[in-house]
Formats: structure tokens, C-alpha cells, sequence
């Protein structure tokens, strides 16, 4: 490269954002999950940055959903999912609407291991984060409440963001798309996935 700067060998595929199996290598946090990420370029990266603002750059928490809205989520007395139109549009007479989004499908989740699994999904995909675009068209929505608490989240994997709520606080946190697994999870809790 003309900058003067020795890179790496593995700096061509860190250009290309993608690792061997397609999986977006923009600083996931999760370091020891990516082939990719034991190279020579993460260690240059980390010599000149440190592990935590690789963390800050990715927009990700590395950690997950907070752990006060996972014991929410895993314990709810009350789990609510929602498949929401993504656009904002207004509602129409009758529609229902959930921070913003018209309710399109919803149901109630009443089974520990199918609010776990959902909780485990959310959280995969913010462990591995993404750079978030500036859109935020959710076609996701959970409400969640226990002993009082209560979560929501509303989710766009379109624009890789989540939207945070507790107990009326809001934060965003960057996701990884796994649309396709949390699909399969509300389908498996009687909302089928949108056609869009």
C-alpha cells in the first residue's frame, strides 16, 4: 500500500468484510469465533488500539443485551412477540401499534424454553454485532414484564440495530442478521414470518 504502513497479510480479506464461511469479520467482538481474527491484522489492530475500542468501532456491546433485560426476558410472567410493519405507516382504525410500528401479527409466548431460545437468538446476534446503518425499518417487536419490569425491543435486522427499552430507558445496540433463526422462532410461536 502507498501509506507507508506495513499491513498485514490478511489485510485483502479485511477489505472484503467477509471471512471463509461469509460471516462479517467488522470487529466482531466475539474474537475467538473467526479463523480470521487469530491473523496477523487483529493483532496489528489490537498493538495500535486496544481490544476496547475494537469494541467501541464495532457499535456492538460484545456482551449481549444487558443482563437485567435478559433476566426480564427469560423470567417474563408476561413475553409478547410481535411481526410489525417496518415503514411507520399510520395506524388505521382498530390496528394496534407497538413504539411507532403497526402490530401486523402477534403472539403470547408461555413456555420457559421458547422465551429462552428467543432471548438467546437476540442476544447471538448482538454478541456478534455489525456496523449499524442509519435506517431503522423493524419488522421485529418483543414485550416482556416481570415482577413489575418491563423490556421491549424492537428490531431491525435490515439496518442491523435493536432498540433497547427498560422500564422506559432507551439504548441501541448493533445486531448481526439472524432474521432467518428469530423467523423460525416466532413461526414456532404462531406468527408466521412477514412476506416481505
Amino acid at each position: 500500500m502507498s501509506d507507508g504502513i506495513e499491513w498485514p497479510d490478511d489485510w485483502q480479506e479485511a477489505q472484503n468484510g467477509r471471512g471463509e464461511r461469509g460471516e462479517s469479520l467488522i470487529w466482531p467482538c466475539d474474537l475467538g469465533t473467526y479463523r480470521f481474527m487469530q491473523g496477523s491484522f487483529v493483532r496489528y489492530v489490537f498493538a495500535r488500539l486496544g481490544v476496547g475500542a475494537l469494541c467501541v468501532a464495532a457499535g456492538a456491546g460484545c456482551g449481549g443485551l444487558p443482563a437485567s433485560a435478559t433476566g426480564v426476558l427469560e423470567g417474563a410472567e408476561q413475553f409478547q412477540i410481535y411481526r410489525l410493519e417496518p415503514y411507520g405507516e399510520a395506524a388505521k382504525p382498530g390496528e394496534t401499534v407497538f413504539r411507532g410500528h403497526v402490530i401486523e401479527a402477534r403472539a403470547e409466548v408461555k413456555d420457559a424454553q421458547s422465551k429462552a431460545k428467543i432471548t438467546d437468538i437476540v442476544n447471538r446476534g448482538i454478541r456478534r454485532g455489525d456496523t449499524q446503518a442509519k435506517c431503522f425499518n423493524p419488522r421485529h417487536g418483543i414485550h416482556a414484564v416481570r415482577a413489575g419490569k418491563t423490556v421491549d425491543l424492537v428490531i431491525c435486522y435490515e439496518c442491523s440495530a435493536v432498540e433497547v427499552g427498560e422500564n422506559g430507558g432507551w439504548s441501541t445496540m448493533a445486531t448481526a442478521d439472524v432474521q432467518s433463526d428469530l423467523d423460525t422462532a416466532f413461526e414456532a410461536a404462531g406468527i408466521p414470518p412477514s412476506k416481505e
